[in-house]
């Protein structure tokens, strides 16, 4: 409907002598100043020296003899000082729309197999992996249906959360990865065809600390791998932790002792980088593009030795993330290792030395400065490639999987420089390429303590934020009548629980910091998770206590007669359900979809709270289309609905 009054408006200015103007159109927050609003009449005053309102209601006349608008949608448009254009729709279309008798929606999320080209970690197999599928299954959608879109269908990759294997998967990854796996689900609701993809740095200084504290802390406690192995998954994972740390501190240590660390942590550096192609080789046949062998000499540490603690760290950590990824309802179709990322970057900023490149002080930099960024280094002096250098080889890697005509990279802000340079970079070698990739910055998640930080050992991860919203969430089980005792109480308390955690998160505008309120996340009255759930719990209960008359509606094609504006109102708010839908996937932005299904929610509320439900026809299906509608958006956020409370 938005697009349709702006095609009026556009011909109506057309016929008064103003043409290559985009009228915008909004949805208008208040019922009684209409359902859709344009100010197109106040950026019209200097070109057509009228007021603002003389405009205004020059257009509404227009629209008018023109009979531009069409029998039955558009019941009145008016015209209000200073200037405002404001559009009424009928009650015949609102109680017609798709939304409501499901005629056009039509099914854009298919369940099952998905084929997909990339990488995943597996046990045994010698698939190349960027050159051969790999199957991967995808949980089926909970959607009946997507939106029709007439925009061309892209091709689009989205990057996110991009944990880091031997250190704990912390509470920025989770807001990360809510970001991305709604902006994934919004853009496949609206058509188009979407992968995931997540990169992990498995090479790296922090992996190399993270083994030299392994051997020290293991050395110290007088155990073993293998005493380690018998431990749990997440006893394992806050092992490596905790050896991140300690090699964290010793590499900060400034005396000629802290020197003598450094230098070991390069000679494991060196070690990793060959221990991640001999693994990546056994794995998935790969083909090393750089020989970092040459740079080993001689070393306190045996290849074997480290090759071991890598593989088995690495191991384990991937194990871990995907545990994890499971709780967040993600499921990745590409797992891109900074190890072969950076075989590929080495090699294209090699290729482009003298031109793109420079070398300085041993190292290769890029000049930023002469683009108004500043210079970065791309291969280091130990001659190994640095995260813009990955980045340059993770693209032209993603797009060799996956011919994307779009690619997101979800990360935090405080890199959005760092990517500035890299896009930068990559433009003047693969210009085609940079202009597919769009990076999406997220602020940083704050608690009371301040800000996170995995580097003194107090990590504020995210398993750790999951269980503290979720033992909040148990007791306001144990202590109230929410639930019924026949319910499973883990699995409610679980869903409630990344409920709270994603609402909380996506509800705020990218890319603004978070402050998460753990007493608001989980509130079952407020702007939250837990209410949005409750209120689709509300309408299921109430659909649940009515009988269909033979499994038919009583319709009699939008000719019932709205009793009171409740019914109306939120008639109005399920009608813009697809426009929210798109604007927000077309502006990345999922806070709208929270905004408007908290509103919802509380529209229902009230209609169910003034007028009786049951036995009249209107509001049985206002209900059940509440309920769909609810746990369609839901499902965009990546929440999962509470069918029962």
């Amino acid at each position: 409907m938005k697009q349709e009054i702006k095609k009026i408006l556009t011909e109506a200015l057309a016929d008064m002598g103003v043409v290559d103007l985009d009228p915008v159109v909004e949805i208008s927050d208040m019922p009684g100043h209409g359902d859709y609003t344009t100010n197109v009449a106040m950026h019209l005053t200097k070109i057509l020296r009228k007021s603002p309102m003389a405009i205004a209601e020059e257009i509404v006349e227009q629209l008018e003899k023109d009979n531009r608008t069409k029998k039955g949608e558009i019941e009145r448009i008016e015209a209000v000082k200073p200037g405002f254009i404001n559009f009424f729709l009928s009650d015949e279309i609102l109680i017609t729309h798709p939304n409501l008798n499901n005629k056009i929606i039509r099914s854009r999320i298919k369940s099952g197999m998905t084929e997909t080209l990339g990488m995943t970690e597996k046990k045994s197999g010698n698939e190349n992996a960027t050159d051969e599928a790999i199957r991967s299954k995808r949980d089926p959608s909970p959607l009946a249906g997507g939106l029709g879109m007439t925009k061309k269908k892209k091709r689009v990759m989205i990057e996110y959360t991009d944990p880091n294997p031997f250190k704990e998967l912390h509470v920025g990854h989770l807001y990360s990865n809510a970001v991305g796996e709604s902006l994934a689900r919004l853009l496949t609701y609206t058509g188009n065809e979407v992968k995931r993809s997540d990169y992990f740095g498995d090479v790296g200084m922090h992996v190399a600390k993270s083994l030299w504290g392994l051997l020290k802390k293991m050395s110290d406690e007088k155990t073993s791998l293998s005493n380690l192995a018998e431990l749990s998954l997440v006893d394992r994972i806050h092992y490596l932790g905790q050896a991140y740390a300690v090699g964290a501190a010793a590499y900060d240590d400034t005396t000629e002792k802290g020197k003598r660390v450094q230098e070991e942590m390069k000679d494991i550096n060196y070690l990793i980088y060959v221990s991640a192609q001999e693994y990546m080789k056994k794995q998935f046949g790969w083909h090393p593009q750089v020989d970092y062998a040459k740079y080993i000499t001689t070393s306190a540490y045996s290849l074997p030795e480290i090759a071991k603690l890598y593989q088995t760290g690495r191991g384990w950590s991937m194990e871990y993330f995907e545990s994890v990824f499971k709780r967040l309802g993600t499921t990745f179709d590409y797992y891109y290792p900074e190890s072969i990322a950076g075989e590929y970057g080495a090699q294209i900023v090699k290729k482009y030395v003298g031109s793109v490149f420079e070398k300085s002080e041993g190292a290769i930099v890029f000049r930023g400065e002469k683009y108004g960024l500043h210079t970065r280094v791309f291969i280091n002096s130990l001659g190994l490639p640095t995260y813009e250098a990955k980045e340059l080889g993770l693209a032209i890697a993603k797009h060799k999987d996956f011919k994307f005509d779009l690619c997101v990279n979800v990360t935090g802000n405080e890199i959005d420089e760092y990517f500035r340079v890299v896009l930068t970079a990559l433009q003047k070698v693969e210009p085609e390429l940079a202009a597919k990739i769009k990076h999406i910055g997220h602020g940083m998640v704050r608690l009371p303590e301040g800000k996170m930080s995995s580097r003194t050992g107090n990590v504020m991860t995210g398993e750790w934020l999951i269980e503290e919203v979720k033992n909040k969430i148990y007791q306001i089980l144990n202590t109230s009548k929410l639930i019924s005792q026949d319910l499973d109480k883990d699995d409610v308390a679980e869903k409630e629980t990344i409920a709270a955690i994603k609402y909380s998160f996506l509800k705020v505008a990218l890319p603004s910091d978070i402050t998460f309120d753990l007493d608001k996340s989980v509130s079952f009255e407020g702007d939250s998770g837990p209410y949005l759930l409750y209120a689709y719990a509300r309408c299921r209960s109430v659909m649940g206590k009515w009988t269909m008359d033979n499994g038919q509606w009583t319709m009699d094609n939008g000719k019932q007669k709205r009793e009171n504006t409740e019914e109306r109102n939120l008639s109005r708010i399920l009608f813009f359900f697809p426009e929210i839908v798109e604007d927000a996937g077309e502006h990345f932005a999922p806070n709208t979809l929270c905004s408007y299904l908290f509103s919802l929610a509380q529209t229902f509320n009230l209609l169910y709270a003034k007028h009786e439900i049951l036995g009249n026809t209107l509001r049985l299906l206002l209900t059940k289309k509440t309920a769909d509608t609810l746990k369609k958006g839901l499902y965009l956020l990546g929440i999962e609905t509470v069918e029962r409370m």
